[in-house]
């Protein structure tokens, strides 16, 4: 379609551009100077990227009015190379620190079993893993049930007060029958002859106990009863605990046992984020990165190993500075934390990390317009200064954005 001569349209178009360091890659290997430059180099990005055709131009003859400027970084989890992984997969019992598969619920599991502090010893673990087996081996058995089952059937019925209570009652009445009973056995010679038999049982009768023998039993038979109450519980407890499953009770053990010590806690501890490597586990590894990497600047940093992305955020934003030039002229130079991104992911429950809150009113915005002529050339620089700093974030692992968004109107002919 042809252009209108003389006839400009204003549209909301933001321009930006970015910075992406891709996965298993470092910062160091996408830009290796201390000073990042946007809308300058854009061949060869996709249009996540950047929105340029050209380099530092405008398309055509347009204008453009530069309302607002923001930084926006993002907070994509890292991927590293297969040396980290390995040492991040070993230092917490072989389980894929970033992803919910059953070992690192088993791990969890041996964390929160250790949260009180308390760090078993090799011989607690031999004297749990005996106790298992055994228990488990006698879980297996059957017999052992059917001899208990018979037992309680036979104490129930000893203890049984109306079976027993006849029996006493038998007793009872032989006692008062005792002393005449055995006088006859013992004199009454003539209708009666003596034997073995009948002078031991004149015996017994002589030898029976009184009263309170009686008494004393049937008080005993009550204690029994109760006895076998608290023994039948015991069993039903046993019963449920047969229902558990040991190879889990096992894997458990396994991994408490395996679990490192955890250190010594800092002053201001740092939580890590869901599905990300355990504070408790950094010496193991970073003493085995220091192992396996021959090139100490390969080392992630803490920060982003264990998640922690408001001090990872807070080292780019406090130790840059963000200049914006239009025709070689300086507009704005600041710190980058002038500069709130305004969009993005946000969570309250630390979930999820941006650089400002995720609003377009909570950006920076020019005072008045910023004009960038047809044809002029224009970018947008974040310098970190100092060497200490910059050597720390070039180890940041990718993927990683840092996109600069111009947000304005463009100028344009009509078609």
């Amino acid at each position: 379609m042809a252009v209108l001569k003389g006839i400009k349209e204003k549209v909301h178009l933001p321009l930006y551009d970015s910075l992406f360091v891709r996965p298993h890659k470092q910062l160091r290997d996408t830009e290796s100077s201390s000073i990042f430059k946007f809308f300058v180099n854009v061949q060869g990005k996709t249009r996540l990227e950047t929105n340029m055709q050209s380099a530092g131009l405008l398309p055509h003859w347009n204008t453009f009015e530069a309302r607002a400027l923001r930084v926006v970084i993002s907070d994509l989890p890292p991927q590293y190379t297969a040396e980290i992984e390995g040492c991040l997969k070993n230092s917490t019992g072989n389980a894929n620190v970033f992803g919910p598969d059953a070992s690192r619920q088993r791990t969890g599991r041996a964390q929160a079993i250790l949260s009180d502090g308390i760090r078993p010893t090799p011989q607690m673990f031999k004297r749990a893993r005996e106790r298992i087996e055994a228990f488990n081996a006698a879980a297996e058995s059957d017999q052992g049930e059917r001899d208990l089952d018979e037992c309680l059937t036979l104490l129930r019925s000893f203890c049984d007060p109306l079976k027993m209570g006849r029996m006493l009652q038998t007793h009872r009445n032989l006692r008062l029958l005792r002393n005449d009973l055995a006088t006859v056995i013992r004199h009454n010679k003539a209708k009666v002859n003596k034997s073995d038999a009948l002078n031991q049982f004149a015996d017994e009768l002589e030898g029976m106990a009184e009263v309170a023998d009686d008494l004393r039993f049937i008080k005993q038979l009550d204690e029994g009863a109760s006895c076998l109450d608290a023994i039948e519980k015991e069993l039903a407890f046993a019963g449920r605990v047969r229902e558990m499953s040991f190879a889990e009770v096992k894997s458990v053990l396994e991994s408490v046992e395996y679990i490192p010590s955890p250190p010594r806690p800092d002053p201001e501890p740092r939580v890590p984020l869901p599905g990300r490597v355990p504070p408790s586990s950094s010496d193991q590894i970073f003493f085995c990165l220091k192992q396996r990497l021959s090139d100490e600047l390969k080392i992630p940093l803490a920060d982003q190993i264990f998640g922690n992305g408001i001090a990872l955020f807070a080292r780019l934003i406090f130790n840059s500075v963000t200049t914006f030039f239009a025709g070689e002229k300086v507009m704005i130079q600041m710190p980058t934390w002038f500069f709130p991104a305004g969009g993005g992911p946000y969570s309250g429950n630390g979930r999820a990390i941006n650089h400002g809150f995720p609003a377009p009113e909570a950006t920076f915005r020019f005072a008045e317009p910023v004009l960038i002529d047809a044809q002029q050339n224009f970018r947008v620089e974040i310098e970190i200064p100092e060497a200490g700093p910059l050597s720390e974030l070039q180890r940041i692992y990718g993927p990683f954005f840092i996109w600069v968004v111009l947000d304005g109107y463009m100028q344009r002919d009509v078609q």
